[in-house]
């Protein structure tokens, strides 16, 4: 279901401004041949031996990481490994070639280059006067992890829902109980948006909840490549999806407005751009690298902070846990560092710390939670307001509200139990996991080789599962997959090829593929052991099994 109508028409007649902003100018006799990092390391210039000229930010696609070195014509990232071609701007680890963005260069006689950024200001254009609002029209109710409700001029707009059972198959569960008038909220929202496909926002556990009391709150997707949401959203029972265009002034109410805004990392996420009464409130979800770091100026921004792992490394076998420890540290500086950059960058009143509040709850899990050490958000609002001067924090605690056109908390609320952990449910929320292991398609070659089928994915790919018990120690079956030809085989083919071995608890591995769901339901939910050759993130295998699952059920029948 597509936006109706009447609402298309109104975003047809909003306006953009474009900019071409200067980053950079130099003579072009004063580069080398090949990589030249230039204006601290910010601008990457490559000169081929005939004088020809490519440049670009110093910004891998990934995860917003710095090029620091750079042999022949690549540059590799040292977050992930990632390594771009510059001579081509394509980038050559991960397979798949992945483009990055470059910079518009103009030359004049006398050879100066002058390097430009061209930005659209979608949000720019149609500007809105901000007029001073009274207590309560514009405010924020916090609920759990990444859900809050958006009053605006009281139209209800909700976030992300997740405020019952876990996320990532059985990986994360929720840090503090939400409200116990949760569902009634949900049920009478104007809209729900849904920034991406992971679980810790679109929680089936949740919505089929609300599916059951009322499935036709309109829900909100962004128009992703893929169509994991919407499929998702339907098999659950929700009946009014509606996909929504990037960087689009969507009407909401007389005075409200609001707009999604992609991530530039080549990932099917987002973040949420909130107007009321010409006060505006960015949320930017799980982004890494939101509009590629071109953002408006708020009053109130949202963040993740957490941190710390989401699978890798901590899951990955190849690496001491001395070594893990090292890498989370650097995770958390860096992540630190990415809120306090955004808040620089849309220079905001207040900084709201959000979408970070999990915990690895299950008992099975227990040397995940030990390891995986993630910033608070007491750390972060701290470091804050040591490092930007003007900003004000609020952490949020379930059932609080903050008032967004004053600017200030309005109460504080937290009916968190003791320890800020709800009581949890285990045998309820896992027996439909459990269940699976005993679906009888999956106990036959052929219902494996069907499902491999159905996701399409090919590729000079192996991969070799090994599903194990709760306890990734005992092997309940072990087979190849060789994504060349789909065929199911013995062992790893003698040719050159990538290859991912994934000892894998056997319940959660076929409750995956039972109901067709991404993968990183295992990866991130710390459900599977991994090994890979080479050691580098296969971005085309988990883009494909993440954001381009087909739309329709895998064909059991």
């Amino acid at each position: 279901m597509t936006i109706p109508d009447s609402r298309a028409r109104s975003v047809q007649q909003l306006s953009t401004r474009t900019e071409k902003r200067l980053l950079l100018s130099c003579n072009e006799n004063t580069l080398d041949t090949g990589v030249n990092f230039l204006r601290n390391k910010e601008i990457i210039v490559f000169k081929d031996p005939r004088g020809s000229v490519r440049a670009t930010r110093n910004s891998c696609k990934h995860e917003t990481g710095h090029f620091n070195s750079a042999s022949g014509c690549r540059a590799t990232c040292p977050r992930h490994g990632w390594s771009l071609d510059l001579s081509t701007m394509t980038y050559v680890n991960p397979a798949g070639g992945l483009k990055q963005e470059e910079l518009i260069i103009e030359r004049d006689d006398d050879g100066e280059l002058c390097f430009y950024d061209r930005i659209n200001l979608f949000w720019e254009g149609h500007e809105v006067s901000k007029r001073t609002l009274e207590a309560g029209e514009f405010t924020l109710r916090f609920y759990a992890h990444a859900c809050a409700e958006f009053l605006c001029g009281g139209k209800s707009l909700v976030t992300d829902p997740w405020l019952i059972g876990p996320a990532f198959s059985r990986g994360w569960w929720l840090l503090h109980q939400p409200p116990d008038n949760w569902l009634e909220r949900l049920a009478a929202a104007d809209v729900i948006y849904i920034s991406h496909n992971h679980s810790d926002h679109l929680n089936v556990h949740t919505l089929r909840r609300l599916a059951a009391v009322n499935p036709h709150v309109p829900v909100v997707v962004p128009d992703f490549a893929g169509d994991s949401c919407s499929r998702i959203l339907r098999e659950i029972g929700m009946n009014d999806i509606r996909i929504v265009p990037f960087m689009t002034w969507i009407p909401f109410g007389p005075e409200g407005r609001y707009m999604i805004l992609p991530d530039a990392t080549d990932r099917d996420d987002s973040g949420i751009l909130i107007e009321y009464g010409g006060h505006r409130v960015l949320n930017t979800v799980d982004s890494h690298n939101l509009c590629a770091g071109v953002l408006p100026k708020v009053d109130v921004l949202l963040t993740n902070f957490a941190g710390g792992a989401s699978g890798f490394p901590v899951c990955w076998e190849q690496y001491s846990e001395q070594w893990i420890s090292r890498y989370l540290k650097k995770q958390r500086a860096n992540e630190l560092a990415r809120v306090i950059s955004t808040i620089r960058n849309v220079a905001p009143q207040v900084y709201i710390p959000f979408a970070g509040y999990f915990v690895e709850a299950h008992p099975a899990d227990r040397d995940v939670r030990r390891v995986n050490v993630k910033n608070t958000a007491a750390q972060v609002c701290h470091a804050v307001r040591k490092a930007v001067e003007g900003v004000s924090t609020w952490i949020p605690e379930p059932g609080g509200l903050f008032d967004l056109g004053l600017a200030q908390p309005a109460e504080q609320h937290s009916v968190s139990r003791e320890g800020g952990e709800p009581s949890y449910d285990f045998d309820e929320y896992l027996r439909e996991i459990k269940e699976s292991r005993a679906f009888q398609p999956l106990d036959t070659e052929e219902g494996l080789k069907r499902y491999f089928e159905w996701t399409g994915f090919h590729g000079n790919c192996v991969l070799h599962v090994i599903e194990t018990d709760e306890s990734f120690t005992t092997a309940i079956r072990e087979f190849y997959v060789d994504f060349i030809d789909l065929s199911l085989c013995m062992g790893r083919p003698d040719r050159d090829h990538r290859y991912l071995r994934m000892r894998c608890r056997s319940d959660v591995f076929r409750h995956v593929l039972r109901h067709g769901l991404p993968w990183e339901e295992i990866s991130i939910g710390f459900q599977a052991r991994f090994s890979r050759d080479p050691d580098a993130y296969d971005f085309e295998f988990w883009d494909h099994f993440q954001n381009k699952l087909p739309k329709e059920p895998v064909p059991w029948d």
